[in-house]
């Protein structure tokens, strides 16, 4: 274990990858509410890629959860006619970026309180060889939890960084045992995690 850490210990700077870090929420969006308890949203230049999408309440308990191909045009309707008068956000989720936003059902019918409440960045985390890549840009405020488990889901390293406009981060992992590890990043309130297999 000693050895281990000491490997993991070892971070470097490693050079920029060039990502996706625009100001602009992704993915591209449109809301539009088409009767009193419904909503249809609108996808584009995703790529092909899967788009997440959540309702939850002011709990932060998901209610509804639904996973998209958002290609060109794509649109899909949401009922919310199950559920009771109160404010909800809608999360939308690609693979770089987290958005979320506050809608309200009232009796008088469904509105869009505010779009964009909040923008969460994802970190890039890339395994490269031995190594994996941390590149993490546009923290809003917080701490940056960076944590290692090994295949039996103990913890074998962690660090807290501090919060800045770009993170770059190197971790070797060539000393560990073969197996299945996993990494977790945790900032602006979100924990993001990716596996590694280790040969």
């Amino acid at each position: 274990m000693k050895i281990l850490l000491r490997t993991l210990t070892t971070v470097m700077l490693f050079a920029m990858v060039a990502i996706a870090t625009a100001k602009e929420p992704l993915p591209a969006f449109k809301f539009e509410i088409v009767d009193a308890n419904s909503f249809v949203l609108y996808l584009n230049n995703q790529g092909g890629t899967n788009v997440k999408v959540s309702i939850k309440d002011q709990r932060n308990t998901v209610l509804y959860a639904d996973e998209l191909i958002a290609e060109i045009g794509a649109a899909k309707k949401y009922n919310m006619s199950n559920l009771p008068f109160g404010s909800y956000i809608v999360e939308i989720e690609n693979e770089l970026a987290i958005t979320e936003h506050e809608i309200s059902l009232t009796r008088e019918g469904l509105a869009i309180t505010k779009e964009n409440v909040n923008y969460f960045p994802k970190p890039l985390i890339v395994e490269n060889g031995p190594y994996a890549d941390l590149m993490f840009s546009d923290i809003e405020s917080g701490p940056v939890k960076v944590k290692f488990f090994s295949p039996d889901a103990s913890i074998i390293f962690s660090e807290t960084l501090k919060s800045d406009d770009l993170i770059q981060r190197r971790y070797n992992l060539s000393q560990l045992a073969a197996g299945s590890y996993r990494m977790t990043v945790s900032a602006n309130g979100k924990l993001f995690s990716k596996s590694f297999r280790v040969e």
